[in-house]
């Protein structure tokens, strides 16, 4: 009983760090689960934007145009192809949080086994 008082006190510290560090880790993570979770609503918010602004735009070429081939459009060509890179980027983020928040291989209890 004394040796495990003792061997506590000595290494209080080196406990303490320990226990600061692993709360950091965690505060690392989970900030940039935040961080991830907001470019997501960010990029989603972007998107909708943008396809408001596609339709309007078919829209505007039916009514004036509508002998008009859509796709030959640089406008909206222009729009389909942002509209792709937020989809690209959107889809990293959404598996990028998805990696931090379900890691496979990892179980709630791993370091009870």
């Amino acid at each position: 009983m004394g040796r495990g008082i003792r061997y506590t006190m000595y290494n209080l510290g080196d406990i303490f760090v320990d226990k600061l560090e692993s709360m950091w880790n965690s505060t690392k993570i989970s900030t940039k689960g935040i961080r991830l979770t907001h470019n997501i609503r960010k990029l989603r918010s972007i998107k909708e934007e943008q396809e408001r602004k596609l339709s309007g735009r078919v829209l505007e070429l039916r009514e004036s145009y509508p002998e008009l081939e859509i796709f030959k459009d640089d406008e909206l060509s222009k729009l389909f192809s942002e509209i792709d890179a937020i989809n690209r980027e959107l889809d990293s983020y959404i598996e990028e949080r998805d990696e931090i928040l379900y890691p496979t291989g990892r179980s709630v209890c791993s370091q009870c086994a």
